[in-house]
């Protein structure tokens, strides 16, 4: 994990940090990020997978983590919010475009507010992909790296996630029919009777 010296610094501060890891596999990366984070009282981790043998060997190497076997598109309520990280390594983006794009949709609503996404991929081309679906999605890019020399990661982003709406305190009231109907222009909070 060559990527993560270069992104600690854009980590939250927060701790215990809890992280989830999409694609957590056989549980490699989980027990190298665990280590260098600092370990089960520093770290509250949960692996996703779809391959049921792979998470019982993460389970195994990393007993004191949690493991499920769920599509990260659809993950159960009750996980809104609740991890200040998410980490997505080398997803197979080009193979399964629709897929992710349900995955990356579903991402800010398990984000803390001031929660941080990593995702590495192998290639420049996902990594655009990756740039545009945030950035799509009003994401905030902080901090992104190329590096043709490393295949199995070429690229490495970390993002995060869009700010929330703000509401109004104020409401409105609905005119009756018979009065005149009013024009408004929300950026300016300028309005008017129309005609």
């Amino acid at each position: 994990m060559r990527w993560l010296p270069a992104i600690e610094g854009w980590l939250p501060s927060r701790r215990p940090l809890r992280v989830l890891l999409i694609g957590c596999g056989e549980g490699e990366e989980a027990a190298a990020l665990a280590d260098r984070l600092g370990g089960p009282g520093v770290v509250r981790m949960v692996g996703v997978d779809l391959d049921e043998l792979a998470l019982a060997r993460a389970q195994a190497r990393v007993p004191w983590a949690r493991f499920r076997c769920a599509d990260a598109a659809t993950l159960p309520p009750g996980w809104e919010g609740g991890f200040d990280l998410i980490v997505i390594r080398r997803p197979d983006l080009l193979a399964q475009p629709s897929r992710w794009q349900a995955v990356f949709a579903r991402l800010p609503g398990l984000l803390a507010a001031d929660g941080r996404l990593i995702c590495t991929t192998i290639s420049a081309v996902e990594a655009r992909w990756v740039r545009r679906e945030l950035s799509e999605a009003g994401w905030s890019l902080l901090h992104e790296e190329i590096h043709p020399e490393v295949p199995e990661e070429v690229a490495w982003l970390v993002a995060a996630p869009p700010a929330e709406p703000e509401t109004s305190s104020e409401t409105l009231e609905i005119l009756p029919a018979e009065e005149p109907g009013l024009w408004c222009d929300w950026s300016t909070g300028r309005c008017g009777p129309i005609g």
